[in-house]
């Protein structure tokens, strides 16, 4: 017969066997790394895209999205004028291709890459760097010109007509004038193309999150640049959802210029 010092021994070993399985459950569990890394792992949006317009006749697909990147490939039936915008609506409309250039081929025939990334807007850069060129060259032609006049003067009297426009003699040295005018304006342009230097553009980082959306569309009849530009700063109105919002763009945009016209939009 145990005493009772033994018998609450007992007992406790008991219960220690008994929970000890659980409690190596819950350690393992609560540990494990993958299970935990997948739960707290933030979901990829998925690419499921909706077509709009004529999708029979220009069969327009987004194929692939690289949202860090900020790449895309599709494919389509008729794809001669090609019409790429990011809409956030409401918010704004931006054109990523107007169809002014060729589309870059893709993996495989009949499929297309767009380049999205953005970049520093260097227009002003190149300006200031257009006028440092453009008064660099004056000021070498005045100097030249300067030069000019004065080694014409220390070879012979210059003779002016009644404008007082310097008359060149050929018979006495003329042609060496143009040719000595022509030498200068060679060391002008190269000067010029020496200040001209344009830094090259800088990548933007990728656009801030917010519900945004890829829209590819072809038409028959491309859509002029100005009008283009006009026709996107008025449609301003939200439908109650992005699907409406979206074919109702892609309507104004083509309202009255194209017969038929078609697209695909994904989710950005």
């Amino acid at each position: 017969m145990p005493t009772c010092l033994q018998h609450a021994r007992l007992v406790g070993a008991s219960i220690v066997r008994a929970i000890a399985p659980v409690v190596a459950m819950v350690v393992w569990s609560g540990c494990h790394p993958s299970a935990s890394a997948v739960d707290q792992r933030a979901p990829t949006p998925a690419l499921i895209g909706h077509a709009i317009g004529d999708s029979a006749t220009y069969g327009i697909r987004i194929l692939a999205l690289d949202r860090t990147r900020e790449t895309a490939e599709f494919s389509g039936t008729v794809t001669k004028h090609i019409l790429v915008l990011a809409v956030v609506p409401g918010r704004e409309i931006e054109v990523i291709d107007a169809g002014g250039t060729a589309l870059p081929r893709g993996r495989s025939a009949g499929v297309y890459r767009l380049a999205m990334q953005r970049f520093d807007d260097a227009r002003l850069a190149d300006a200031d760097a257009d006028a440092r060129a453009r008064l660099a060259y004056d000021r070498c032609v005045a100097q030249a010109e300067a030069e000019a006049r004065r080694a014409t003067a220390a070879r012979r009297p210059v003779k002016r007509d009644s404008a007082g426009r310097v008359i060149l003699d050929e018979g006495k040295g003329g042609t060496a004038d143009v040719d000595m005018q022509r030498a200068y304006e060679r060391r002008c342009d190269r000067l010029a193309a020496a200040t001209n230097t344009k830094a090259a553009p800088k990548p933007m980082p990728p656009r801030a999150p917010a519900e945004r959306y890829l829209m590819v569309l072809s038409s028959d009849t491309r859509v002029p640049q100005a009008l283009l530009q006009e026709r996107l700063a008025t449609l301003t109105a939200v439908a109650p959802d992005a699907a409406t919002t979206l074919e109702a763009i892609a309507a104004g945009v083509y309202a009255g210029l194209a017969s038929t016209w078609g697209g695909y939009y994904v989710r950005w």
